[in-house]
């Protein structure tokens, strides 16, 4: 029976190149699209048919490998072993197509990433997937190590980043084919618990406190446990999770200066010095200080979304950023102001960097044409942060 499975499977993975080959015609044509819908600003629309096509195939693939895999496994314990392990074998040479079965950090939602990384702070291991409870450090990643050690007034087996103990590691490398504790396979589990408990859609709603409290009975360190064990305070865990999701954000940005034709050093150059900076100066003869960084530009000159978020309208007082001002919130809340110019974007629009958002003006309290841009981190009532450092590496368009 196994010989007959192992040719089916091959027969299924000859199939899928076929349907890769497909799948990389799809990829030359969206790259083609995205070029000339930047300059016309209807990339999005421009590709979405072959970007649904590409999600079809996709989805395609896997119901397809796991129904045959299901219609010729002798038990259940096949599927979750042998076929779960070759379908992710098949994944990882097929760079295209993401594996559902099992999905690492690498390409699961920064969301879940940012959890895990404030799971590892709250367990005590941070960066490193050798811990065993209480301090301790294994070098055989072949297997838990599955050393009981005496901790929180209990003794424990937990080890790993994610301090899994070794019957749930059992259960999770069963069920997902793991073969070894690597860290690539630890992620993977804490992924898997996390996903049965709802965490990505709570974490999607924005129930950051809800998110950590389902864990809880996991993870001893999180609210809502039952071990207990003091867990972290709900608020540092929040605070946690929404840095690191901006650093994360931040750090996958493919950088658009705000004002399109403008870059930062050019920028720099049109202003007296210090003039248009975060922190304090003169206006009209004065002492002030300026939450944002200013740049010039002529009316009606393009502006450009710098992240990923949403667009929300401003609706204050006029008088100061202006009646066209706005702003983009990111998944992690962080606030991204443009002021002074148009909107020309929707509120409740979702944008991805590059997209144009508005258009130079000298609304307000403004004495000249100008987008004044202001980050505030932890959403729209936050103390603003100086956002030059933030713009300083950003890549401009002509």
């Amino acid at each position: 029976m196994d010989t007959e499975i192992q040719g089916q499977l091959e027969r299924i993975t000859a199939d899928l190149q076929s349907i890769q080959q497909q799948l990389h015609r799809i990829g030359g044509t969206t790259t083609e699209n995205n070029r000339v819908g930047r300059d016309t600003n209807q990339r999005v629309r421009a590709i979405a048919e072959d970007t649904v096509w590409a999600g079809l195939i996709q989805d395609a693939i896997l119901c397809g490998v796991c129904l045959g895999a299901v219609l010729t496994a002798v038990g259940y314990r096949f599927v979750t072993t042998k076929a779960a392990a070759a379908l992710q074998q098949f994944c990882d040479t097929m760079p295209l197509v993401e594996c559902n079965i099992t999905m690492d950090r690498s390409t699961h939602d920064q969301k879940i990433q940012a959890f895990l990384d404030v799971m590892a702070w709250a367990e005590g291991t941070g960066d490193n997937y050798d811990i065993i409870v209480g301090g301790d450090r294994f070098t055989d990643y072949s297997d838990h190590p599955r050393q009981a050690r005496r901790a929180f007034g209990v003794i424990s087996t937990a080890a790993g980043r994610y301090q899994f103990i070794d019957e749930t590691w059992d259960t999770y490398a069963t069920k997902l084919g793991l073969d070894d504790f690597s860290p690539a396979n630890q992620d993977k589990a804490a992924i898997a618990i996390l996903e049965e408990l709802g965490v990505p859609e709570r974490l999607k709603q924005g129930d950051i406190y809800g998110a950590f409290c389902v864990a809880g009975p996991v993870w001893a360190s999180f609210p809502c446990n039952t071990y207990g064990q003091n867990p972290k305070e709900a608020d540092e865990l929040e605070q946690r999770y929404r840095k690191r999701l901006r650093e994360l954000e931040r750090s996958s940005v493919d950088g658009v200066f705000p004002v399109a034709g403008v870059t930062y050093a050019e920028n720099e150059a049109k202003y007296p010095a210090g003039n248009h900076d975060f922190g304090p100066r003169s206006f009209q003869g004065r002492p002030d200080h300026h939450f944002g960084y200013d740049v010039a530009c002529a009316i009606g000159q393009p502006w450009l979304a710098t992240v990923a978020g949403t667009i929300h309208h401003y609706d204050g007082d006029p008088n100061g950023w202006g009646p066209g001002a706005f702003w983009i919130k990111t998944a992690s809340g962080e606030i991204h102001i443009y002021a002074h110019g148009d909107r020309l974007t929707p509120s409740g629009q979702q944008v991805q960097p590059g997209d144009v958002v508005g258009r130079c003006n000298s609304h307000g309290r403004s004495t000249g044409p100008h987008l004044h841009y202001e980050i505030r981190p932890n959403g729209l009532d936050s103390k603003p942060v100086d956002p030059e450092p933030f713009l300083r590496e950003f890549k401009h368009e002509r």
